[in-house]
């Protein structure tokens, strides 16, 4: 607006000092002359600010359109969060699930593991009450005589010494003993 006003006094001027040259005294010529020369002087300045308002424009249109696109990704972005969020709660509700399950089972296997240890160690206790009561029912020296249970074998193992004499091949009577007592147990 100021400059269209600067404009039309600049042209009013040229007009008026066009006519005015032949018809009016130097004095007044001069000052029109240097009223001119302030006008231009101003138009000048108001171009250079209109230059200077349209650089910055361009400025602000750039940043805008920057912060613009920034809004966008930052709007993608909370989507994505969102949703990722959303999937791993989805996932926490599933994983408690299969916690419990998990604890369920290692609770059984536990009572399990339990049973088996119970039950070994009285299967344990039963065969060394079976190796004690044979030894004793065989009763001879027990270091001749050794009785052992593994698993579900029973291992009696007989010394040399007991069973043969010194360079014989023949049984000791105390050997023909200890075997009638064996397979009397046996049968």
């Amino acid at each position: 607006m100021k400059y269209k006003q600067i404009l039309k006094q600049s042209t009013f001027l040229l007009s008026t000092l066009f006519l005015v040259t032949s018809c009016i005294p130097k004095k007044q010529f001069d000052e029109t002359q240097a009223q001119l020369t302030k006008t231009h002087v101003n138009l000048t300045q108001c171009n250079a600010d209109l230059a200077k308002t349209r650089e910055e424009l361009a400025g602000a249109k750039a940043t805008l359109f920057g912060l613009q696109e920034q809004g966008l990704s930052s709007k993608e972005n909370s989507s994505t969060l969102r949703t990722a969020l959303e999937k791993c709660l989805a996932n926490q509700n599933t994983g408690g699930q299969n916690i419990g399950k998990l604890v369920d089972e290692i609770k059984a296997s536990n009572s399990y593991i339990k049973r088996l240890v119970s039950t070994n160690a009285k299967n344990d206790s039963l065969n060394k009450a079976l190796s004690d009561k044979l030894t004793r029912s065989l009763g001879t020296n027990s270091d001749d005589i050794d009785v052992k249970v593994k698993k579900a074998a029973v291992f009696i193992s007989l010394s040399d010494k007991m069973l043969y004499k010194s360079r014989d091949y023949n049984l000791s009577s105390s050997a023909n003993t200890v075997l009638a007592k064996i397979a009397k147990i046996l049968n």
